[in-house]
């Protein structure tokens, strides 16, 4: 059951929090190669912001049932 405060109402946050993290996702790499950022630093950032984008791009891609 859609709520107020439910699925469809967040979708909007959950496609902002994808876009953000896919970035991030491209952003590692790139702050790596210009060596801004370590080896470390690079690994668990880019998979926390890996994690991030399946978990929230998942979110945003479900459409409620229509009732």
């Amino acid at each position: 059951m859609l709520t107020r405060f439910g699925l469809l109402m967040r979708r909007p946050l959950f496609a902002v929090l994808a876009l953000l993290s896919l970035a991030l996702c491209l952003a590692f790499p790139v702050l790596r190669f210009l060596g801004r950022i370590s080896v470390e630093g690079f690994r668990s950032g880019l998979l926390a912001a890996s994690v991030a984008w399946f978990i929230f791009a998942s979110l945003w891609a479900v459409k409620p049932k229509k009732n």
